[in-house]
């Protein structure tokens, strides 16, 4: 990382800024969602949970309500460990990039988290995005340093 990063004083890491920032202070209908919205958050319940396909092909999906439509969400990888730390039923805060399928907005592999008082309207403020490196977004390094 100290290479990679550049980072190897604590100066470095004091200068290490963001190279972008997410706004998730806006909560969206999904009635407000159109072709050419990016990424959205969506705050609604969890309904219809459900595991497709077998082995290599399987997912999980599921759909997200609120007062003004559905939103389908999908997850391709870690279907299993998801749909035990989901419950339907549930309210949720959804956020991720926006496509449509069948006409229908959805999010692959949305980022999820149990509604709070906290975050009941959004965050107060931009989430900043650091740059990684190809080292710590592989799983082979992981195992290496295990």
């Amino acid at each position: 990382m100290k290479k990679e990063l550049s980072i190897f004083i604590f100066t470095d890491l004091l200068e290490h800024f963001p190279f972008r920032h997410v706004d998730k202070t806006k909560v969206s209908l999904v009635s407000d969602i159109n072709p050419t919205t990016d990424y959205a958050q969506v705050r609604g319940v969890l309904l219809n949970m459900e595991a497709v396909g077998v082995k290599h092909s399987k997912r999980l999906t599921a759909q997200l309500k609120d007062k003004s439509g559905f939103l389908d969400l999908a997850w391709f990888q870690g279907a299993n460990w998801i749909q035990k730390a989901l419950q339907e039923g549930q309210e949720y805060m959804v956020y991720g990039k926006l496509s449509f399928f069948q006409g229908r907005p959805q999010i692959i592999h949305p980022e999820i988290e149990k509604l709070s008082v906290e975050n009941l309207d959004g965050k107060s403020f931009l989430e900043p995005i650091y740059p990684t490196t190809e080292k710590l977004k592989s799983r082979e390094y992981y195992k290496k340093k295990e």
